[in-house]
């Protein structure tokens, strides 16, 4: 900050600056009437001529006011362990100061911005374990530290294969209920690991464990025209796939949907082929893991 002085010298040879009262502690001298100064606290400064003729007199002051830096003291919830999606409100413990947001990341200090905002209170439902990153973002200030805070979150997951018109949760060692999707309502008597439709639909999983409760997808099943156990199977290649997942359909299938669905249980995409073709999916923005 610069301060200019209105005035001039006269017979005096300087202008002094000062802190503390007026002759206090000597910042600086100048012949021309200005000073830089970057005080990191409210300051009142003190100036006046000397030297020369000048009979010594009285200061004029001006007070320079600094917002103060942001304390980011910590981030905290009420539960840090829950079931998948379920959620949490984070709470930040400290003060903005001279910062203009409190900002919210994933996956490191400065990484994915989830949110921002000046209350400092966010609202986040992880699917899985994540570690959450807050900082003092904006203003006049250079980015504070960041605090983190890790939100557990039970592993557990609704998703489901087919196969041969079988049903089969990934899941083990749970309470299942398979679920009509065109009805909502659960299929009376279907509460084991695996369920196999009489007639075509979409059908679902419900699978509780640990206190939750997830669902999967809705998945499409005919029934007419199934391969029977021992028929062909498809080939899907490359494994594992970074950018182009090929699917080969068996000669002896007629037609067939093809879904690829992750661990949680979400259809990423359908897509159809006809016996014998060898079809592709672009899988280059998928996470990693196993689908």
């Amino acid at each position: 900050m610069i301060l200019t002085i209105n005035g001039n010298l006269g017979t005096s040879t300087s202008w002094k600056l000062y802190t503390g009262v007026c002759g206090g502690t000597l910042v600086a001298s100048s012949t021309t009437g200005t000073f830089e100064v970057s005080p990191s606290t409210t300051t009142t400064y003190f100036i006046r001529a000397e030297g020369g003729c000048t009979v010594i007199k009285g200061c004029s002051e001006v007070q320079v006011k600094v917002k103060p830096n942001p304390v980011l003291t910590s981030v905290t919830t009420t539960v840090t362990e829950d079931c998948p999606g379920a959620p949490s409100v984070l709470k930040v413990n400290g003060s903005l100061g001279n910062a203009t947001a409190w900002t919210l990341y994933s996956n490191s200090c400065g990484g994915t911005v989830i949110a921002s905002n000046t209350t400092g209170i966010f609202e986040v439902s992880p699917d899985v374990t994540t570690t959450y990153f807050v900082a003092a973002t904006g203003g006049c200030s250079i980015r504070t530290e960041c605090v983190s805070i890790v939100l557990t979150r039970k592993q557990i997951t609704a998703a489901v294969s087919l196969n041969s018109g079988t049903l089969t949760a990934f899941e083990v060692n749970a309470q299942y209920q398979w679920i009509d999707c065109s009805t909502n309502q659960p299929v009376a008597g279907e509460n084991g690991s695996s369920f196999t439709p009489s007639r075509d639909g979409q059908y679902k999983l419900k699978v509780t464990k640990n206190d939750c409760v997830v669902f999967s997808d809705c998945i499409d099943v005919v029934v007419v025209g199934l391969a029977s156990p021992d028929a062909e199977s498809p080939m899907v290649y490359p494994n594992p796939s970074e950018k182009t997942l090929r699917i080969r359909i068996p000669k002896t299938w007629v037609s067939t949907k093809i879904s690829v669905i992750d661990w949680s249980g979400k259809i990423r995409s359908n897509f159809a082929g006809k016996g014998g073709e060898t079809v592709e999916q672009d899988v280059s923005d998928y996470a990693s893991g196993v689908y």
